[in-house]
């Protein structure tokens, strides 16, 4: 609800005349000829219509004040062009006004870049009370410390470490004075895997070979494992028994005989069926997905 505009312009020649000759017996109590033919009054009434004159200009906004205040939001070297229509140019100076641009709050932070840098950009995560380049003490807590971790689209032509440099160069403009910033790429918090799934098809599904399996069974998975493309929430742990409930709403699928998950080249868990447990601050990321469809046994 817009905060109603008070009018200036409430005063009459009348009213201010009325005011003046009023106060006459209090200041001077000798003068009692409050006609209009006395001097006196003639100059109160002359004063009066001063008044009232500046109190009508008080109460107009004329096109050369509107241009003032502009100049004093978007700077002194602002003017408004030939071909600019004030109102236009108020109308978009408010709209800028409201857009975000001090960065506070995590969800400020991400806004901010992913809105600024959407060509590059795939994914930011922002982290409060985190130094994510002391590797030493990531999952301490570090007061006055906002960690912004940045996931570059997969099409995306620069190097990680410079893309990082141009966040942080828009981010420390925009950060509160003491807040600390650090920005890192999300290549120093993958966590590595593998995962094998072995299924079984249902009876009136036929196996038509190695590109059928990785598009109907290898390819969904991948995508709803992949960072970017299935967009896998930072610090959750992959379950096997999350990925035996996607692959079950598969069509095609009538059973997940096992899976098995590795990190880092070993098996979690006895028959890797352990979960992979991530950090806060880590994604997982996987370098083979593989689907395997059990065989029939004959009757």
């Amino acid at each position: 609800m817009p905060i109603p505009v008070p009018s200036l312009d409430d005063r009459t020649f009348d009213d201010l005349v009325e005011e003046a000759r009023a106060l006459i017996p209090l200041y001077a109590p000798e003068w009692t000829n409050h006609n209009p033919s006395d001097p006196g009054i003639t100059l109160i009434e002359l004063f009066a219509w001063l008044a009232e004159m500046l109190i009508y200009r008080a109460d107009q906004v004329t096109d050369e004040h509107y241009k003032v205040f502009l100049k004093l939001l978007k700077g002194p070297k602002w003017n408004l062009g030939q071909d600019i229509d004030i109102e236009e140019e108020i109308r978009r100076t408010m709209t800028e006004l409201r857009e975000p641009w001090r960065a506070v709050t995590c969800a400020d932070y991400e806004q901010l870049v992913l809105k600024r840098f959407k060509r590059y950009v795939a994914r930011v995560k922002c982290f409060a009370k985190r130094n994510l380049e002391a590797s030493a003490t990531l999952g301490d807590d570090a007061p006055g410390h906002m960690s912004v971790i940045v996931v570059p689209k997969a099409e995306c032509n620069l190097r990680g470490d410079w893309l990082c440099r141009v966040v942080k160069l828009f981010l420390n403009k925009r950060r509160l004075l003491t807040t600390r910033l650090h920005v890192v790429n999300v290549e120093s918090f993958y966590v590595h895997f593998t995962v094998k799934a072995i299924v079984q098809l249902r009876e009136d599904i036929r196996d038509e070979g190695v590109d059928w399996q990785w598009k109907k069974l290898q390819k969904p998975l991948e995508d709803f494992l992949d960072p970017i493309a299935g967009r896998w929430p930072f610090g959750r742990s992959i379950y096997e028994s999350e990925i035996i409930q996607f692959l079950e709403q598969i069509p095609q699928v009538d059973n997940v005989s096992k899976v098995i998950l590795s990190k880092n080249g070993t098996q979690t868990g006895t028959n890797g069926d352990k979960p992979i447990v991530l950090q806060e601050y880590e994604l997982p990321l996987a370098d083979r997905v593989t689907v395997e469809v059990e065989p029939r046994t004959q009757p």
